[in-house]
């Protein structure tokens, strides 16, 4: 996989699809207001002037909407099988996990905070797809927090997601990439994930962080389909 620096996005290379564009906003971008906003304006000319926008509030659940229609939905996840439906997911540390199904049609975009991987939102997802009979799904991880600075307290060892927490001396860290990997081969999701490997704290790039500057602005992780 590679990832190609156009303007102020970073688009993924070489695991997708024809057709399907999928990748992040840089830091010059905000973020802070509703991607339709702010989205059509970093992309343009490039993407269609019929792309429609959707996003979610990310209520940090375990619920994911299937995008029929564009809006902005209650949930930290959407998919779609729709044609020029841009899905994006705001992110500030927790990390966007890419979904596409070349076999059915598929793409999504996750919000993965702890609190929605522990309530079992990928186990939502493989529900979803349970009935579509997809061919091995291709997973992509966003910029996000990784095991090198995901700094977690000792009471997170009560939650799911303890056995992908290591301790370095009397700190606590958790690995979500682990964690996904092993979530989705127990709940017999066929994926191949790949990932980007961008920390949002220790990075070369400056993303948007919370943990280190309790920052209202926001990466945009986008997905869309542009031709069938």
């Amino acid at each position: 996989m590679r990832i190609t620096r156009n303007g102020t996005v970073c688009l993924f290379e070489d695991v997708l699809p024809p057709g399907i564009i999928a990748g992040f906003t840089l830091p010059q971008i905000a973020g802070n207001k509703p991607p339709a906003d702010e989205i059509r304006p970093v992309l343009s000319p490039r993407v269609p002037q019929a792309l429609s926008v959707s996003w979610c509030t990310q209520p940090h659940e375990e619920k994911i909407s299937v995008v029929e229609k564009t809006g902005v939905f209650p949930t930290d996840g959407l998919l779609t099988s729709l044609e020029r439906e841009m899905l994006v997911v705001r992110t500030a540390d927790c990390m966007p996990l890419y979904i596409c199904s070349p076999k059915n049609g598929s793409i999504g975009v996750l919000h993965l905070g702890w609190k929605s991987i522990d309530r079992g939102i990928l186990k939502t997802l493989a529900d979803l797809f349970r009935d579509k009979k997809p061919d091995t799904l291709t997973c992509i991880t966003g910029p996000g927090l990784r095991k090198c600075c995901y700094e977690v307290k000792e009471d997170f060892l009560s939650t799911t997601l303890a056995p992908f927490v290591q301790k370095r001396g009397r700190q606590y860290f958790f690995d979500p990439l682990a964690c996904i990997e092993a979530q989705c081969a127990q709940l017999n999701l066929s994926s191949v994930v790949y990932d980007s490997g961008l920390c949002t704290l220790c990075g070369k790039e400056k993303f948007h962080s919370y943990r280190r500057d309790k920052t209202n602005k926001r990466i945009l992780s986008f997905i869309y389909r542009a031709e069938i």
